[in-house]
């Protein structure tokens, strides 16, 4: 049987000076795998943590920021080195306009339409592979961002 691996990971919105929302996304430090790769931040949930818990510790780790209201809209699971990894993304609002990451080489709050054009070739800007199906149901507007 695999070893089952939970994680929370956190589509943080934002509305901007401009009254646009924004998503955040950081690119991988060279010390992770998939060095390069931008991600939702969020991480592992440790033994005996909620995922909800789980996603405030990480947020708050990874970019010293508080987030509001997360609400679970998808997960996902995948086999990865003999794991069974499950990924959680939870919507979440925020009222911090900087970001400061301790864990990635780059953090940015992109326009629903920067998604739109920022990933569309994969040779250039990549995204991790299990986070690719939520940029997916952003940039297509398969989810209500406001609520």
């Amino acid at each position: 049987m695999l070893e089952k691996i939970n994680v929370s990971a956190g589509v943080l919105f934002h509305v901007g000076p401009d009254g646009l929302y924004r998503v955040c996304l950081g690119k991988r430090a060279n010390t992770k795998n998939h060095l390069g790769f931008w991600e939702f931040p969020g991480g592992k949930v440790e033994p005996g943590e909620s995922l909800v818990a789980a996603l405030h510790r990480e947020i708050w780790e990874e970019l010293q920021i508080k987030i509001f209201l997360p609400k679970l809209i998808s997960s996902y699971s995948f086999v990865a080195l003999d794991k069974l990894i499950e990924v959680h993304f939870f919507k979440a609002n925020t009222d911090a306009e900087t970001l400061a990451s301790t864990s990635h080489d780059r953090i940015y709050w992109f326009t629903i339409q920067e998604l739109q054009t920022f990933f569309k070739d994969q040779s250039q800007e990549k995204i991790l592979p299990a986070d690719q199906s939520m940029l997916k149901m952003i940039t297509n507007s398969l989810f209500e961002v406001t609520s």
